[in-house]
């Protein structure tokens, strides 16, 4: 049960962190609704739990071949910058187009994974928590009990979303268009500075 709750705290964590996944599951549950606030973050988890299983299975040796993962990597900084420039170049407001746009989970979801998942800065994190954690914890117990942490993973990362879409999505939408504009042209911004970063970024 320790390990469940230390993939708990985790996931929490990690999604907590993860500011352009924030960023974009708030704005496109403005357009679409909680559901796509929720499986954006889903999205993302799913990666997540992706690269630890990766980390967990010896990682390292990925570290010295980083330059096979561009191709893949160039589709995750296109998504960066297609959702970006879609919600800067948009000219209607936000609250007056959320009851136009119909719900895609399926799309929303693909979103959240491909903007972890191809981001190879995000693996090398993953590889250092679980060299951490082996490194305090007993490595056999930690090994044998990995599906315990991948479920406490899932668990905290589904939870931080789910406030997202309960408690803070709701909260958010009480703002004024002026304010939700401009929010939405900020966040925008951010995410195609981060689609830059990636880009010409050390990864």
């Amino acid at each position: 049960m320790f390990i469940l709750g230390l993939g708990t705290v985790t996931g929490i964590l990690a999604s907590l962190l993860g500011w352009q996944i924030n960023l974009l599951s708030l704005h496109r549950g403005l357009e679409r609704g909680r559901t796509a606030t929720f499986f954006v973050g889903f999205g993302s988890i799913v990666a997540d739990a992706v690269f630890s299983l990766v980390a967990f299975a010896g990682a390292a040796p990925l570290v010295d071949k980083l330059h096979l993962w561009i191709y893949f990597r160039w589709i995750g900084i296109a998504t960066i910058f297609l959702v970006g420039f879609k919600i800067l170049l948009h000219k209607q407001k936000v609250a007056a187009v959320q009851k136009e746009k119909k719900r895609e989970p399926a799309k929303d979801f693909l979103v959240g994974f491909l903007m972890v998942l191809s981001n190879p800065a995000v693996l090398i994190v993953w590889i250092g928590i679980i060299a951490v954690l082996l490194a305090h914890f007993p490595r056999n117990a930690l090994l044998a009990f990995r599906w315990f942490f991948i479920a406490g993973l899932f668990a905290g990362g589904a939870g931080w979303f789910l406030f997202l879409a309960l408690y803070v999505l709701p909260h958010v939408r009480q703002w004024d268009d002026d304010r939700l504009h401009l929010i939405s042209k900020v966040s925008a911004g951010i995410l195609i500075l981060g689609g830059f970063f990636l880009a010409f970024g050390k990864f």
